[in-house]
């Protein structure tokens, strides 16, 4: 085999600090008592990321069929769009998403 050119390397000669700071908590009663978690806005990314899921899937989102449950009705329909605060069903049904419960693909 023929011999290849060696490749060059530059010599570092200062320290490296380019890692990120980081912070780990041990859990201690104390420390649960005092944190305040707001659920609605756990609930509400949850819903976020899973509406981002569907749209942004492989296909067209009004062919997944999913199961959305709301305060006040569970609708059993496909997906069409999607704005800031409504999804517009299959059936022509508007829902704010600040309405809905949960959503499952099925």
């Amino acid at each position: 085999m023929k011999k290849l050119p060696s490749i060059y390397k530059n010599s570092i000669n200062k320290k490296i600090n380019n890692n990120k700071n980081y912070c780990c908590l041990k859990e201690s009663d104390n420390n649960i008592n005092n944190t305040n978690i707001n659920i609605n806005n756990i609930i509400d990314k949850n819903i976020n990321s899973t509406l981002d899921s569907i749209f942004n899937s492989v296909g067209y989102p009004y062919n997944i069929n999913v199961l959305i449950k709301t305060k006040n009705k569970n609708y059993n329909t496909y997906l069409v769009t999607r704005n800031n605060s409504t999804i517009t069903t299959l059936d022509n049904e508007i829902i704010n998403i600040g309405d809905i419960i949960s959503i499952n693909r099925i």
